[in-house]
């Protein structure tokens, strides 16, 4: 194997943990050749050798440049009078190898190493950092106040569980690096002004062995359940994406090979990225809503001249089950989501419009499950104090309560409106809503409790 890759964790500010490394490579006979934008390493085969390296910082530098701008060659010849070869770039890290048993140090000033690597951070590194930490505080926020006001559904769709995961994990490993950052940088400068020596960087290796499995495991969630179409878009969407960026990366190379200025690559490599991406996204958006609608069992027809759509789905209760009616005249409509911690399921039966009206007209049953009792308390919290009073703020009460025992329940609230006459039942562990277009007999309500507290 002439050559091998590695996408190494050190942040981008710990040019001494990033010589270390490179100097064992080069022990071990591997010399690094480039460094990608995406930070892969690559390495090509030599002979194993001892060598020193010096990762440095030139913060005026960037992978736009068609080649090095005066300062910057004037910089590498430089460091080739003192022994030092240049070996790779990426953006404003530099970096060189030396082959001299005591080379003369590249870095001599305390002072202008950390004013260059803080310069070099804020014009690259740092601003990425500091906005995937507001955009993934901002998400968390946003699941956590969904987690205060209606746990329910947050906790009973593994997507929602993998956005929280990897929300948390994101803020916290940025956030990480940030506070890491700024605390080294505060000391090295005080050294470097004072001591006149400067501060070795930190290394961050062992969080992001800590981090990059963690991503990775937050992502399980996503496979369980019904949530796994989901997964398989968020997959394909990222793998899509990365080959976006990989054809932006050969277009800016292109044009700094055909020596086109810093700003116009710059400018259309974004403009190209931008472009790529978006349509990516909106080409994924556009096949997972055409996969859940391929996916939905239905059949279209036509009444009075005007076409509609008969859902088809197999309801574990119906109006056939309570009344004897012919369920093919209905269409079913089925929703349902659950995790480990909760589950909702929504059901909803009516007459087709070329159905004989002489049947019972139509039905719908809410059932929210959760072993969480607090979870419970805040969806009948929200369904009684904040759902049915902004729904129907004409009735002077929007809910009777009524007996529970005959149900079974803990808690029962009944009401009619807009033709449906609805039960509400509180359980140990469940919430069943009830809406039947005609008046239900005992057995019927007796029936529909069993069948749909037996589900799992």
């Amino acid at each position: 194997m002439k050559y091998r890759c590695e996408y190494p964790l050190y942040a981008f500010y710990d040019h001494t943990g990033m010589a270390r490394h490179l100097e064992k490579m080069a022990q071990k006979g591997w010399m690094l050749e480039k460094i990608h934008t995406n930070s892969l390493w690559r390495y090509r085969r030599i002979k194993p050798q001892t060598l020193h390296f010096a990762v440095t910082y030139f913060p005026h530098a960037s992978d736009f440049d068609a080649a090095p701008g005066d300062g910057q060659q004037e910089f590498y010849d430089l460091c080739e009078a003192a022994g030092w070869q240049f070996v790779a770039q990426t953006f404003q890290i530099q970096v060189f190898c030396n082959a001299q048993e005591d080379p003369v140090p590249l870095d001599t000033d305390p002072k202008v190493q950390v004013e260059n690597i803080h310069e070099a951070m804020c014009r690259n590194y740092m601003w990425g950092k500091i906005l995937s930490f507001v955009i993934s505080g901002g998400i968390l926020l946003g699941l956590l106040s969904r987690l205060e006001h209606h746990p329910l559904k947050l906790l009973s769709t593994y997507l929602s569980i993998f956005l929280f995961l990897i929300s948390i994990l994101l803020a916290l490993h940025q956030g990480l690096e940030l506070a890491v950052y700024y605390r080294w940088h505060r000391k090295a400068l005080r050294l470097a002004q004072e001591e006149h020596r400067f501060l070795k960087s930190p290394s961050l290796v062992g969080w992001g062995l800590l981090f990059y499995p963690a991503y990775g495991l937050a992502m399980v969630p996503l496979f369980f359940g019904s949530d796994r179409i989901y997964a398989f878009f968020i997959l394909a969407f990222a793998v899509a994406t990365l080959l976006c960026y990989r054809l932006a990366y050969a277009l800016r190379d292109l044009m700094k090979r055909r020596g086109l200025k810093t700003g116009w690559n710059r400018g259309l490599t974004f403009l190209v990225t931008f472009l790529l991406v978006f349509g990516l996204q909106q080409i994924d958006d556009i096949g997972l809503n055409w996969v859940l609608e391929l996916s939905q069992p239905k059949v279209e027809y036509t009444y009075e001249g005007e076409p509609y759509t008969a859902y088809c789905y197999d309801l574990p209760l119906t109006i056939g089950d309570l009344t004897g009616a012919d369920d093919t005249r209905y269409s079913n409509y089925l929703n349902g989501q659950s995790t480990f911690l909760a589950g909702t399921l929504a059901a909803d039966q009516h007459l087709r419009r070329d159905a004989p009206l002489e049947s019972p007209q139509k039905m719908f049953y809410l059932l929210h499950r959760s072993s969480i009792p607090f979870v419970l308390a805040d969806e009948l919290r929200w369904y009684l104090d904040i759902k049915l009073p902004a729904v129907f703020s004409d009735l002077p009460e929007a809910e009777e309560a009524i007996d529970p025992a005959p149900f079974g329940a803990e808690e029962a609230w009944y009401r009619y409106h807009n033709g449906y006459e609805q039960y509400l039942l509180r359980f140990e562990d469940r919430i069943l809503q009830l809406g039947y277009s005609w008046e239900p007999t005992e057995d019927q309500l007796k029936t529909s409790v069993e069948t749909l507290l037996a589900l799992k």
